[in-house]
């Protein structure tokens, strides 16, 4: 009795040395190959920028561009099977860091094409609901590449980027001034109303919004979508933006 005893507490040592293990080389893989692999995506979404470049110059890149997209998935596939291995992942934390990839990617995109502004994220892991549904996740990291891709189509030298949580719900704000400009037309114009439409429209069914404010040379986004699902009395529990 008294030796399976020892034996299971060997065993149960032996698996928490590999359980630590695992975790020391995910973290290693995160921090030294799939880091460096998404500053290689950006270096060459940043290239690609370059209208200098002929047909097969810019097929070349594509095809580097998709083969480092590749290998990051397949990275991140082995890290997680790594962290999994008796550790449930927090989904939470790989939310918030693709969310802060995301916003280096854009704004080392955005000083390429000229633009100065900057982007704040205060956005933490506990700031983020456990329930928060992967389609709720989706749609913040699209929303955000939308409203850059709007940016470097419609601003003019200046934009704002604020990523907050409020009472259980993201806030995305987005502010700029607008190239085109004028005292005949609305100051909306100069966004994509079709790709922004769609979002909002998504959000909606999320229990969200999306507004819209202009004033002077400057156009104002504002989007709201709760981290987690309906409450119990069925009602979603909207926080309200008030200008």
């Amino acid at each position: 009795m008294i030796l399976r005893i020892q034996h299971k507490k060997i065993i149960l040592r032996e698996q928490e040395h590999q359980i630590v293990h695992n975790l020391q080389l995910a973290v290693c893989m995160h921090n030294h190959m799939t880091n460096k692999i998404a500053d290689l995506i950006l270096n060459i979404e940043i290239a690609l920028l370059d209208t200098s470049l002929s047909e097969e110059q810019r097929a070349s890149f594509e095809e580097m561009k998709t083969l480092a997209n590749q290998a990051f998935e397949e990275g991140h596939r082995i890290i997680d099977l790594l962290h999994n291995n008796g550790i449930l992942q927090d989904v939470r934390t790989e939310f918030i860091q693709r969310i802060n990839y995301v916003i280096k990617k854009n704004d080392a995109l955005n000083k390429t094409c000229g633009l100065r502004g900057e982007s704040v994220c205060r956005i933490f892991d506990d700031d983020i609901d456990s329930d928060m549904s992967c389609e709720a996740m989706r749609e913040v990291l699209d929303l955000i590449d939308e409203l850059y891709i709007n940016t470097r189509k419609h601003a003019t030298l200046w934009y704002r980027m604020s990523f907050s949580v409020k009472r259980e719900q993201i806030v995305i704000r987005q502010l700029n001034m607008c190239s085109s400009f004028n005292k005949q037309e609305t100051v909306t114009r100069p966004v994509s109303k079709k790709g922004l439409q769609l979002h909002s429209d998504i959000i909606k069914q999320l229990g969200g919004s999306i507004s819209i404010h202009s004033f002077s040379r400057y156009w104002e986004c504002t989007a709201i979508i709760p981290t987690r699902a309906r409450v119990a009395d069925g009602k979603f529990n909207t926080y309200q933006e008030h200008a």
